[in-house]
């Protein structure tokens, strides 16, 4: 994916580690993993001096699961419907993929809300003749995170989105029940104005590529 198609400078790197170790154990440390590690601490928020490496978002996520049900000693999780977390035990009960049907050994502490996702609503509705019932019934986040024993939310968002209405109602509705939150909108969801653009240029290459092909056929 972010590597491209037989990029020359990825294809010398695996070559050059390649001819040196090819596999280790995650018990021990290596240069590239010290030199990784240190780059992302360096690039990481303030008091964040330390990483834990892994192979896929699946594990990345459910260690950091694990981590903060032994940090707050709290086995509460709340998730999004309509999210995707990954495949392994875990990640894979609390996303609402639908191919996620056995083993059905739901974890206990797994509370489910909607998600503010107009594309394919929750309740069937429409907007803006929705009058937004996702939000609504987001207001009762903060009552769960607060009988959850949450002191600190952080709220994961795209920037383009950090102003929507079920966005905003999830923040008061924390506000009111006195929890302090942080709003992450760094997070992808919504193509930026230069993306668009790059988009429908990428489209109309297409398009004339097809006629391009059609003539020399004809």
């Amino acid at each position: 994916k972010i590597t491209g198609y037989n990029h020359p400078k990825f294809i010398a790197t695996l070559k050059w580690q390649a001819e040196r170790l090819i596999y280790s154990s995650s018990l021990y440390s290596t240069i590239p993993y010290a030199i990784l590690s240190q780059k992302l601490a360096q690039i990481a928020p303030s008091g964040l001096s330390q990483a834990f490496i892994l192979n896929s978002g699946s594990e990345a996520n459910e260690s950091a699961l694990f981590m903060a049900r032994k940090y707050r000693n709290n086995p509460y999780i709340v998730a999004c419907t309509h999210a995707y977390h990954g495949r392994t035990q875990l990640t894979r009960e609390i996303s609402s993929a639908g191919w996620r049907t056995v083993p059905e050994s739901h974890p206990s502490g797994v509370r489910f809300t909607p998600y503010g996702y107009c594309y394919r609503c929750s309740f069937g509705k429409e907007y803006p003749g929705c009058d937004f019932e996702c939000a609504r019934y987001l207001r009762e986040v903060g009552y769960d995170m607060k009988k959850l024993g949450a002191t600190r939310v952080m709220v994961v968002t795209d920037q383009n989105l950090t102003n929507s209405e079920p966005v905003s109602v999830t923040l008061e509705a924390l506000k009111k029940e006195n929890i302090e939150t942080i709003l992450y909108d760094r997070a992808r969801v919504e193509p930026t104005d230069g993306l668009s653009f790059f988009i429908i240029l990428f489209f109309l290459f297409l398009l004339l590529l097809l006629v391009f092909l059609l003539y020399t056929l004809i």
